[in-house]
């Protein structure tokens, strides 16, 4: 059975940590794009634990930031505005090369927007 893009959204309404209404506002309140977007972000958020991890077992803070930014980024675009202040907590201590603070946060981000991606991955198919 298909779920229409509005049922999807009331849907969307209690996976935790997601602001729908903020999220919407940045498409315009299109329900269809902003359903397209999530689905992005879930097929993109894969393989970025691996990622993550490399760049921080190497000391490669340079990928590092650049990845955290575009997450905090998306994550605030989305309307996932804590895990959007986490991924600046980590970008910031990235560019102090604050590697003990990334190494302490960055499981728990990653946690957190695999279980945001899992969640949305749920209601999206």
């Amino acid at each position: 059975m298909n779920t229409t893009n509005d049922e999807k959204i009331l849907a969307l309404r209690a996976v935790e940590g997601l602001d729908v209404d903020s999220g919407l506002k940045n498409v315009m309140n299109m329900s269809a794009v902003y359903v397209r977007v999530l689905g992005v972000f879930v097929k993109n958020t894969g393989k970025d634990r691996k990622r993550f991890d490399e760049y921080v077992n190497t000391g490669e803070l340079v990928g590092f930031n650049v990845m955290v930014h575009g997450y905090k980024s998306a994550l605030k675009s989305l309307g996932a505005t804590e895990l959007s202040a986490a991924a600046a907590q980590l970008e910031a201590a990235g560019l102090n090369t604050d590697t003990e603070f990334v190494k302490a946060n960055l499981p728990s981000f990653i946690d957190g927007i695999e279980a945001l991606a899992e969640a949305l991955e749920k209601i999206l198919d």
